[in-house]
């Protein structure tokens, strides 16, 4: 029951006013559950960065970075058995004109026994919570600014709780300058999060859970990112994200990073991923003090990037091959050469010889050179020619 009564809380906490992470009071707080296992690996510090899918999320500007469509599938193992899924789907659109994107975010008890006030066991509820958003990013906003981009998300909300639900519109705005600084390896994001009305419940109505990211990512060298964000929530003093992604080689990317606050999800955040062809998939380990571990899986497919790398190595093979072909010609031509000159070639080499014996080293190197200028491999030659040289020094 206890254990029933702690799963309870932490839904109230979400679903209500009562705030898990901090001292004020929002609605919808299931918003601040940050989804994607690389950036919450990275300690969720990715606006200044949002260069894939979960830019959705973390800077919805940072779609417009897409050159291929992208899909992504997370599963979140949150706190006492309460689990979130994310769906996510984005698209270049043509001629330029921007990118789509859809997700589907949502927050899942299962079955919560009810007791009465004397701890008899009264049936059974359920409890959750749902995002459906719709993503836009366009490149070049601007002209002369073909680095910054703009990208808007606008969600339908809705929490259900026992029989009761309440549903309300979202909207995110972001910015993003891929090259803000004159080393073009920094980048500046900003991220406006749940703009909209206040939530109603029943008599009380609480805003929504706002908050203001800005984000640095700074490309250190070609293996290594580092992030930082600062949050201006509505609800909550400001706080800090930072974090660091490793290449390790082609497939393996590592990543770590640590949150900054007064809430209990502060602490260090850490992750992997692993990529091949176009599938990935990206873990992260998140630490909720006393309450215990949570777990992120993602998993990343690229549509039409196989097509795109089978169509770069059909070029590479094609470029092989060509050069292979004027290297076989040319080594045919300098073969024909050679035969046609081969009377020539050994006359040449019998007066060089005569020269040396003689003691005319000047003479018989001018021959020598002669003859390696129709054949560059003759071994009688370039033996003659080394001895020579040799001896003068």
């Amino acid at each position: 029951m206890i254990k029933n009564i702690f799963k309870i809380s932490i839904l109230v906490c979400l679903i209500t006013a009562g705030n898990l992470f901090s001292a004020g009071t929002t609605g919808f707080n299931f918003l601040k559950i940050g989804v994607g296992a690389r950036p919450v690996g990275m300690g969720g510090a990715f606006a200044g960065l949002s260069d894939d899918i979960n830019s959705i999320y973390w800077n919805p500007a940072g779609l417009a970075q897409l050159k291929n469509r992208e899909m992504t599938a997370a599963y979140l193992s949150w706190l006492e058995g309460i689990n979130s899924q994310y769906l996510a789907y984005a698209g270049p659109l043509k001629d330029n004109k921007g990118v789509i994107g859809v997700s589907i975010n949502s927050l899942t008890s299962g079955a919560i026994n009810k007791y009465d006030i004397s701890g008899t066991l009264n049936g059974s509820t359920s409890a959750g919570a749902m995002a459906i958003g719709v993503t836009y990013a366009k490149g070049e906003l601007m002209k002369g600014s073909k680095n910054l981009s703009g990208g808007i998300t606008i969600k339908m909300v809705q929490e259900t709780l026992a029989d009761k639900s309440i549903s309300v519109p979202v909207v995110d705005l972001g910015l993003l300058s891929k090259k803000a600084f004159s080393n073009n390896k920094m980048s500046l994001g900003v991220n406006i999060q749940n703009l909209g009305s206040g939530v109603k419940y029943i008599n009380e109505v609480d805003p929504l859970p706002q908050n203001i990211k800005v984000g640095i990512g700074y490309k250190t060298n070609e293996k290594t990112m580092v992030c930082v964000d600062y949050n201006v929530p509505n609800d909550n003093a400001g706080y800090i994200n930072a974090g660091v992604e490793y290449k390790l080689n082609e497939m393996i990317n590592l990543r770590a990073g640590y949150k900054t606050g007064t809430d209990i999800d502060m602490g260090v955040r850490a992750g992997f991923g692993i990529f091949k062809n176009n599938v990935g998939i990206d873990y992260a380990y998140a630490g909720y003090g006393d309450l215990g571990i949570t777990h992120r899986v993602s998993l990343n497919y690229m549509l039409g990037i196989v097509e795109k790398e089978k169509s770069n190595v059909k070029k590479v093979k094609k470029v092989k091959a060509k050069k292979e072909e004027v290297k076989q010609t040319e080594i045919k031509t300098e073969t024909k050469k050679v035969e046609d000159n081969s009377e020539k070639i050994d006359k040449l080499c019998k007066k060089a010889e005569l020269y040396y014996t003689r003691g005319k080293m000047k003479e018989s190197l001018e021959v020598l050179q002669e003859v390696l200028k129709i054949d560059s491999t003759n071994k009688r030659a370039r033996d003659l020619f080394i001895k020579i040289s040799m001896q003068k020094k």
